[in-house]
């Protein structure tokens, strides 16, 4: 290692002990300060309360798929790896939002959908089913993409914070669920059902002011946060050029050929 290549390295290294020495501590209050990332926080949260809340009271209102306790519970972990998996193909290739609004939307569907199935017959039973369970697998989906993507949107300096508050919504989504299922009995038996139903295309709605993060640059600080997802601000940093670890990767590969 020559010493230009030495003094190019501890140049790098000072620049980013003074950026971390000069950072700044953020809160969860700071999720809810600036208008983006208010709106960002406020449509997560959602997103993640009305996943939470619909799966779990999917999960407990379902019917056994089969008599024995035991396989009934292993059958059930077992298809829950079916949307993880096309998870694993679709939202690298598609992105985060439009896997997270197409399986909010089936799971939505499917819920409202099996209110429809009336009748005490066998079929209407196992139609009933089937639909609740479309519904709560397409529900995990969407977990699969909003889990990435809240994760995304948030800048790197307080991604923590958003993540906490977002899990926040989720167990309590998870804590009103028995509660909700809970009403059937004092309303009408399809009630509950026909709230997760709507609850979940609500959180379709809440996902469409919020910006695509597959294959651009993520915010790292508070005010990239603030632009991210506009075009002026993306066609504005790519007007800079390159960023500091490009460059520093091209002088570096300079260096190192000479």
């Amino acid at each position: 290692m020559t010493w230009e290549m030495e003094h190019e390295l501890l140049s790098v290294g000072t620049f980013f002990k003074e950026k971390r020495d000069k950072r700044t501590f953020y809160t969860i209050v700071d999720c809810f300060r600036t208008p983006r990332l208010r709106r960002v926080s406020l449509c997560m949260m959602y997103i993640w309360f009305s996943c939470a809340i619909g799966y779990y009271g999917l999960f407990l209102s379902i019917d056994r798929l089969v008599p024995n306790l035991a396989l009934n519970v292993f059958i059930n972990g077992a298809l829950e790896l079916i949307p993880c998996l096309i998870s694993i193909f679709v939202v690298p290739r598609y992105g985060r939002k439009q896997p997270m609004i197409v399986f909010n939307f089936l799971g939505g569907f499917a819920c409202i959908l099996s209110c429809l199935v009336r009748g005490n017959t066998r079929p209407s039973a196992m139609g009933r089913t089937a639909l609740t369970l479309i519904g709560r697998l397409s529900l995990t989906g969407s977990a699969c993409s909003f889990f990435i993507w809240a994760a995304e949107l948030y800048p790197t300096v307080m991604r923590g914070n958003g993540i906490g508050v977002c899990m926040f919504a989720l167990r309590l989504g998870g804590v009103l669920a028995p509660q909700l299922l809970a009403l059937g009995p004092y309303t009408f038996r399809e009630f509950p059902v026909t709230v997760l139903g709507i609850i979940a295309l609500g959180g379709v709605v809440a996902a469409y002011p919020l910006p695509e993060t597959i294959n651009v640059n993520l915010p790292d600080t508070l005010p990239e946060a603030e632009n991210f997802g506009c075009k002026e601000a993306e066609l504005r940093k790519s007007r800079d050029g390159l960023s500091l670890s490009s460059l520093t990767s091209v002088r570096m590969s300079h260096l190192s050929s000479q």
